[in-house]
C-alpha cells in the first residue's frame, strides 16, 4: 500500500474495518516516528488522530478513561493513548496552540524529593535531605549515620549495653520517629537490619532497641514499603491506627516484603504482599487472615475485602511512578497533593472520571497536570492551589 489516506485509515481503523496489511501500516507508524523523526502527519492530520483514537478509548471502556504515559522534553511532548487491540503514537510539540495551556503561576513546582525529620528519644529533631551525611546521633548503644547515598543506619556499637547485660541489665526502650512532609519521601535501616521506604506525608515510630522487647513494633500512619529482616525470635509488627474511614490493623511478619497504605482521609486502607507472608489483623472486624504474594487485604470501615492484584501498582511510588488503574479523580489527585505540596480544591461536583496509566514522579507539576487536559477537566494553578472547575 504505497498510499493512502491516514484519514480514511484511521476511520476504518475506529470501525474495526482495517485489512491485516492496514492495521500493519498503522503498528508501523510508532516504530517509524521513533527511529525517523522527519516521518510526521500534518497538524491537522495529528489533530483528527488524537480525537480518533481517544474516542476510541472511551466507546470502548464506556468511562472517562484516558491512558497516559507522558515523556516531556524541552522539544516535545509525547502522548501515548493505548486501545485492547493496538497502540498509536501521537507526538504534539508544547509549541502548538491547539494543546490548552493551563494558569499556572511564573514559578514552576517542581517534583517533590528525598528529605524527612528524624526526632530522637530526647526530643531532637534532625532535619534530613540530600546535603546531610555522616554522623548524626548517637543513642545509648547505637550510633545514627545517613550514608552518601541517603540511607539512615542505626549500627550498634556495643552488643552487651544492647542486649542489657550492662547498667544492671537496663533495657530502655528509646522511641525514634521519622516522618516526611508533603513533597518528601525517604529510605531508614531499621535498628534490626529492616528497610523501610516511607512516602510523602508519612510517620513511622520505632524503637531503638528492636530487641529489648520479645517482638519488634512499629507504628505506621501514611504509606510505607517494607522488607523486613529475618528474626524468628523477635516477630517483626506493624501497627496502623484506624481512622473515620477504616479499622485499626496489625500486620506481623517473620521476613518479608510488603506495602502499607493507610492515610487518614483516604476512604479505605490497603496490605499489599510481595514476598513472604504476613498475619493482617483487622481491630473491630475480629478479623485475621494469611496473605499470600500478590494478594492485597482493603480495609474500609470494619469490611475487608482480599483479592488478587499487580503488586506493581502498590509499590509503584517506590520505584518512581504514579500508577492509576481506573482510579477515581479524588484518589489521583491525594497523590499528586501529596507529591507536589499542593493544595486541591473542587469549586463544584467533582468530576466523575477516572485514569488508567503511569507517569513519573520526577515530572514538574504542569507536565504531571496533562492527565487532567486529556479527560477534558478544567483547572488553574495558582500560587500552590489546584482548582478542579466544572
Amino acid at each position: 500500500m504505497a498510499e493512502f489516506d491516514h484519514e480514511q485509515l484511521l476511520k476504518k481503523f475506529r470501525e474495526g474495518n482495517c485489512t491485516d496489511e492496514e492495521l500493519a501500516i498503522i503498528e508501523s507508524w510508532y516504530a517509524d516516528w521513533n527511529m525517523n523523526d522527519h516521518v510526521r502527519l500534518s497538524e491537522t492530520e495529528l489533530r483528527k488522530a488524537e480525537s480518533l483514537m481517544r474516542n476510541q478509548v472511551m466507546e470502548r471502556t464506556g468511562m472517562r478513561t484516558v491512558q497516559f504515559w507522558p515523556r516531556i522534553s524541552m522539544i516535545a511532548a509525547s502522548v501515548v493513548l493505548i486501545t485492547s487491540i493496538c497502540f498509536y503514537l501521537l507526538k504534539l510539540e508544547t509549541s502548538r496552540k491547539y494543546i490548552a495551556k493551563p494558569a499556572i503561576a511564573s514559578t514552576e513546582i517542581l517534583a517533590g524529593k528525598e528529605g524527612a525529620t528524624l526526632t530522637l528519644a530526647n526530643g531532637h529533631k534532625i532535619k534530613l535531605g540530600k546535603g546531610v551525611k555522616g554522623h548524626l546521633a548517637s543513642q545509648g548503644a547505637i550510633n545514627i549515620t545517613k550514608s552518601v547515598s541517603g540511607e539512615i543506619t542505626y549500627t550498634v556499637q556495643d552488643q552487651n549495653i544492647l542486649k542489657g547485660k550492662a547498667n544492671g541489665g537496663n533495657r530502655e526502650m528509646l522511641l525514634n520517629t521519622l516522618n516526611t512532609g508533603k513533597g518528601e519521601n525517604f529510605k531508614v535501616k531499621l535498628p534490626d537490619g529492616s528497610l523501610v521506604w516511607l512516602n510523602a506525608d508519612s510517620k513511622i515510630t520505632f524503637p531503638v532497641n528492636m530487641e529489648a522487647g520479645k517482638e519488634r513494633r512499629v507504628n505506621l500512619t501514611g504509606e510505607g514499603y517494607f522488607e523486613v529482616a529475618k528474626d524468628a525470635a523477635h516477630p517483626f509488627v506493624v501497627s496502623v491506627l484506624g481512622t473515620s474511614e477504616f479499622s485499626g490493623q496489625e500486620i506481623r511478619v517473620l521476613g518479608t516484603h510488603f506495602n502499607i497504605n493507610s492515610y487518614p482521609g483516604e476512604s479505605n486502607a490497603a496490605t499489599t504482599l510481595l514476598e513472604g507472608s504476613i498475619s493482617l489483623t483487622v481491630e473491630g472486624a475480629k478479623f485475621t487472615r494469611k496473605l499470600t504474594p500478590g494478594q492485597q487485604a482493603e480495609v474500609k470501615s470494619n469490611n475487608v475485602r482480599i483479592s488478587e492484584v499487580d503488586t506493581e501498582n502498590a509499590v509503584a511510588w517506590k520505584n518512581g511512578y504514579f500508577y492509576f488503574d481506573r482510579t477515581d479523580i479524588t484518589t489521583v489527585m491525594n497523590q499528586i497533593s501529596r507529591w507536589y505540596d499542593v493544595n486541591v480544591v473542587y469549586e463544584g461536583k467533582v468530576p466523575d472520571a477516572h485514569i488508567t496509566g503511569k507517569v513519573h514522579r520526577n515530572a514538574n507539576l504542569s507536565e504531571a497536570l496533562q492527565i487532567l487536559k486529556y479527560l477534558d477537566i478544567n483547572y488553574s494553578v495558582v500560587d500552590r492551589t489546584i482548582k478542579i472547575r466544572p
